[in-house]
């Protein structure tokens, strides 16, 4: 479980290090007091809050997974799904990457409201917008029925 109620500060703009994540295997959020003006190359993560789950089978290197305080009704977040999103936001020239369920207090009611006021802003703004239909426990193939479409 992880919980970044003591650390983060409500209304402010937080996005993760991807190259410490894919690098240092270090989950490192930081944190801006604005979206705009700050230069940075960011992507960000559209998905469903539960999606499709993986098959144990279909997982043979699973690094395993964790929970987000807030946000205990939502899927857990895969790190080899948040390892790959990040491999892919670097691709795309982007070092940081933007996924509410990390990024936004899950546990504050303020928070998540000025965030959901600043998502047109968030996506606007973001180098690539990384789709994930599966969700974030689990990248799905070309064959599998997801709801992201059906998300709004």
């Amino acid at each position: 479980m992880i919980d970044i109620t003591t650390t983060a500060t409500i209304g402010h703009f937080r996005v993760i290090d991807c190259v410490r994540y894919t690098r240092d295997q270090v989950l490192c959020i930081e944190e801006y007091e604005h979206v705009s003006g700050l230069g940075l190359q960011y992507s960000a993560i559209s998905y469903v809050w539960k999606g499709n789950l993986a098959k144990e089978s279909v997982l043979p290197d699973n690094l395993g997974e964790f929970s987000v305080k807030g946000a205990e009704d939502g899927d857990p977040i895969s790190l080899d799904v948040l390892h790959r999103a990040c491999a892919a936001s670097i691709i795309e020239g982007a070092d940081r990457l933007w996924l509410d369920r990390l990024c936004i207090i899950q546990a504050s009611r303020d928070d998540k409201a000025l965030q959901i006021a600043r998502m047109y802003d968030i996506y606007k703004l973001c180098e690539a917008c990384i789709i994930l239909p599966g969700g974030i426990n689990h990248l799905v193939s070309d064959e599998e029925d997801t709801t992201w479409i059906t998300r709004a």
